[in-house]
């Protein structure tokens, strides 16, 4: 307390002739004194510690503080210093000769490192796949757990970027199955989340809704607010937002931005900044995007661009400018729209995301049309859907099929009539009245086009006649319009 160095470089040119024996013997002896000075401590030096211990090469103890360390900076929301400090932590564990217990140490570390990784790095980026990689071969070797569970949650957020809808299905299920066996609700909440977006994304629209809303009304904010703390994520506000979404594809668009409020409402509360960003995005973009709402839509976009920027959340970076794609090129100019667009979706694509992908194909390609150039917009489609049936995204194979529809029309492709049935015939079979409407109001016109125009009444009547709110949304008021014309 007395003495301090002028300059780190004689600090680092004595610390260097040190003998290797007494510096390690110094180290721990820092170590040892710190823990005595803390030991009451609610808040020790963490860092410190594991520091110390690590560089006296105590293995047991520099493992212990340096998870310690990488946890309160995950609940800072400290990413970068997270990853830092847990992956050191991962190669202290290495060292540890092979056995249940290593094996257990590791999965806790991993899941803590998960999050971070993903907000850093981006969902499907080489260090998150790796680390979700290790955690599923951990998950094979382990009895159900906690921390097996959270692993098994973690690695459905990698399934999910990479359109695995099947297989995060599965593995959701075997996290209820885990959660079943412990008796944990937390984990039935994570589970039931997984088995609803994907089944969402998977074109069952109806069971995707029933697991979400099962799981949301399990949550609490309270009793299961730890999993911010451990991962990152508080799940209440980003189930929420996805049931939303699944609400307004199930014909509900004054429901669905009911349910978005409360979504973003719960992510104010509660945090942390991802959760935010996921709930502003989903919930304040792709509902209000959907119903046609860009004014709103631009204001949460703006907040969550400005969170992600900040907090270093490069995804969000990314989906905030596709959102402001779709934005520009419907309220101002569609050239910029596009250019916005396709750069967003490049940069998802270097990050090796592949869901999404499709569904925003549709928006671009749209304001090709709206540009004056529906070939294009047409080619996109085309090749996009071949890359959708690839993965198992049945809910963006449908989207695409009601757009190419739309556009085969204004090309005056005399195929598009088939392809507008087909899409009608694939909305109801994934259970989503408003892409039906949408593909029924493109049939409609067309055959008003042809002088069908009673035919094109009995195409759309009925399909606009189900819808019972969202009467100021854009397809819904585009539907009237068509129904107007043909005297219907």
């Amino acid at each position: 307390t007395k003495y301090r160095f002028r300059h780190i470089l004689f600090q680092r040119y004595l610390y260097g002739r040190l003998a290797a024996a007494d510096r390690l013997l110094l180290h721990e002896r820092t170590g040892r004194t710190l823990e005595a000075l803390y030991r009451e401590s609610a808040d020790p030096p963490v860092v410190d510690l594991a520091h110390h211990f690590d560089r006296a090469g105590l293995v047991e103890p520099a493992i212990a503080y340096a998870l310690l360390a990488g946890q309160r900076a995950v609940r800072m929301a400290a990413n970068e210093e997270a990853i830092q400090l847990l992956q050191r932590t991962v190669e202290l564990v290495e060292t540890l000769p092979e056995t249940p217990q290593r094996d257990e140490r590791e999965l806790e570390i991993r899941v803590s490192l998960a999050g971070p990784l993903m907000a850093v790095h981006g969902y499907a980026a080489p260090e998150a796949l790796g680390n979700g990689s290790r955690l599923r071969e951990l998950c094979d070797r382990l009895d159900p757990s906690l921390t097996v569970g959270l692993a098994l949650s973690n690695q459905n957020y990698n399934l999910s970027v990479r359109a695995s809808y099947s297989e995060m299905g599965d593995v959701s299920r075997e996290l209820v199955g885990v959660a079943d066996r412990l008796n944990d609700g937390a984990l039935r909440v994570l589970g039931g989340f997984g088995v609803g977006y994907a089944e969402t994304w998977a074109g069952r629209l109806t069971a995707g809704h029933e697991e979400l809303n099962r799981a949301y009304e399990i949550y609490d904010p309270d009793s299961h607010g730890w999993l911010r703390l451990v991962m990152g994520q508080a799940a209440g506000p980003e189930i929420l937002a996805w049931d939303a979404f699944n609400t307004f594809y199930r014909g509900y668009p004054d429901r669905a931005v009911l349910m978005a409020d409360e979504a973003i409402a719960l992510a104010r509360r509660l945090g942390p900044a991802w959760s935010l960003c996921h709930a502003l995005s989903v919930a304040g973009g792709l509902v209000r995007l959907a119903r046609g709402d860009y004014e709103a839509a631009g204001d949460f976009v703006d907040e969550f661009e400005a969170i992600a920027a900040t907090e270093h959340l490069p995804f969000f970076v990314l989906t905030a400018q596709v959102h402001r794609g779709v934005i520009t090129g419907h309220v101002d100019d569609p050239n910029s729209g596009i250019r916005l667009i396709a750069d967003g979706l490049e940069g998802w694509r270097q990050m090796g995301t592949k869901s999404y992908l499709s569904y925003f194909v549709v928006d671009q390609a749209e304001l090709e049309r709206l540009a004056g150039r529906a070939e294009k917009g047409l080619e996109l489609l085309t090749a996009e859907q071949h890359e959708a049936l690839k993965t198992d995204d049945r809910l963006s194979v449908v989207r695409l099929a009601v757009g190419r529809g739309a556009l085969m029309r204004a090309v005056g492709d005399p195929a598009a009539e088939e392809v507008l049935l087909a899409a009608m015939g694939g909305s109801l079979a994934i259970g989503s009245p408003a892409l039906e409407l949408r593909a029924a109001t493109e049939l409609a016109r067309l055959l008003d086009n042809r002088g069908c125009s009673e035919q094109a009444g009995k195409v759309l009547e009925p399909v606009y006649g189900w819808f019972t709110e969202g009467f100021d949304t854009v397809t819904l008021v585009d539907a009237k319009r068509v129904l107007h014309r043909v005297g219907s």
